[in-house]
């Protein structure tokens, strides 16, 4: 019988109650000692509370109250007094106004806007420059090629120009019988000597104007028998020779 009970697991046996009592004690004051450590450190790093605060109830924001009769409104409370002291309080402070993302997106937003108006600005000034740009070199190219085609020294190019516009609007005229071949032979070769000669071209066209002109009232006074005549052409003042220059006499002086 002793061997069967020492042969027995002693941790199978329950503990003693003075082992027990003994361990809980000792988590207690672990726990107190805890306590007052964590109480003692945030009143060092908060502040004791001493006073205690309370918090103040929440502003309700007052709605626009309906339209009342008389005998509707209330006897210890005036709406619509309330209300109106409310938008007199809103009109006080402007920012009350204005809700809080649109205080924090515009000065972004006025950033961009700036910033895109600045680029589209040079952008613009920039092809305001490149349009300048190439309208002068347009123009210089022209003048340019006006000037080499009006060369002394390209007489046979500056013919070879006029035949090519005469050849041209024949070919163009080909279809239209001769009357039409004539005009627009005459036309082309007109625009081929206005590009290269441009003096002789206008001499040339005036006068054939003239003698055009000249020619159909002669048959037209003959047919209704009108006498309708132009005035004699002028010449114009740069074919008009330079006057001379008269001599001054000397004074005989005494």
């Amino acid at each position: 019988m002793r061997r069967q009970l020492t042969n027995l697991d002693t941790d199978s046996l329950p503990p003693c109650p003075e082992d027990t009592s003994s361990e809980d004690d000792s988590h207690l004051d672990l726990y107190i000692i805890g306590k007052l450590w964590i109480d003692a450190l945030r009143s060092a790093l908060l502040g004791a509370k001493i006073v205690p605060t309370v918090e103040a109830a929440k502003t309700e924001v007052p709605t626009k109250p309906p339209p009342m009769r008389l005998n509707e409104l209330p006897l210890y409370d005036n709406p619509h007094q309330i209300y109106k002291d409310y938008l007199e309080d809103l009109e006080k402070c402007p920012k009350a106004k204005s809700k809080m993302l649109h205080e924090y997106l515009q000065p972004h937003v006025t950033a961009l806007r700036m910033s895109a108006q600045c680029n589209y600005c040079d952008f613009k000034c920039e092809l305001e420059s490149m349009k300048e740009e190439i309208c002068v070199s347009m123009r210089k190219a022209k003048t340019d090629f006006k000037a080499y085609m009006r060369d002394p020294k390209n007489l046979e190019l500056r013919h070879g120009v006029v035949g090519i516009g005469a050849l041209s609007g024949y070919l163009f005229a080909s279809k239209r019988g001769i009357p039409g071949r004539l005009f627009f032979t005459s036309l082309g070769a007109l625009a081929g000597g206005a590009l290269c000669f441009p003096k002789e071209t206008d001499e040339i066209f005036r006068s054939a104007m003239y003698h055009f002109g000249k020619a159909a009232l002669g048959v037209y006074n003959l047919i209704c028998s009108h006498n309708l005549s132009l005035r004699d052409r002028l010449p114009c003042e740069a074919d008009q020779p330079a006057p001379k220059e008269l001599k001054k006499l000397n004074k005989c002086t005494k």
